[in-house]
């Protein structure tokens, strides 16, 4: 699960039920939310294991490694670049650009030719961009065919049963 969904769990789970009054509900109320907060946990246990077997700790550990040696030898990538890149990008998601909101395949050219200037003038040298694009990479890959849909489901029921005992 990456840092993202994390904050979206803690979100949900950490501003959506604990305002609801719990302790003044009835007794179903406490026991469905019980159930549905240990489905959740079921859930992210689950997510957590499956990504382990598929060697994500050891895929991160490698990424974290190779970024620890290529760091120091970096320097301040060039700011105009940085500009450049983040105007394009600007101008990429903007719902008024050619691909709406979406990335178009001729604007991810563009960021990514914007991206590799940046990594040149940080002092990256092309083995060292191969390297990380490897990593991140296999970390990506760690990661494929990990389903959260269940996961959403129980959110889902999660939130719709602490809004019906608010109701009550």
């Amino acid at each position: 699960m990456n840092r993202k969904s994390t904050c979206w769990l803690v979100l949900i789970l950490g501003c959506a039920v604990p305002a609801l009054p719990i302790m003044a509900q009835s007794s179903a109320c406490t026991t469905t939310l019980s159930a549905d907060a240990q489905a959740v946990s079921n859930d992210l246990a689950a997510i957590a294991a499956q990504a382990g077997a598929q060697g994500f700790s050891q895929a991160v550990q490698t990424l974290a490694k190779d970024l620890e040696a290529i760091l120091p030898t970096l320097s301040v990538p060039d700011q105009q670049l940085v500009e450049k890149f983040l105007n394009d990008l600007a101008a990429a998601t903007a719902s008024s650009g050619p691909g709406g909101a979406s990335i178009t395949p001729s604007e991810k050219i563009v960021l990514t030719n914007d991206i590799n200037k940046i990594l040149v003038s940080s002092g990256l040298t092309s083995s060292q961009i191969n390297t990380l694009s490897n990593d991140i990479l296999a970390v990506m890959s760690s990661l494929s065919g990990i389903s959260t849909a269940q996961l959403q489901v129980d959110l889902q029921k999660m939130v719709a049963d602490a809004k019906a005992c608010r109701l009550r």
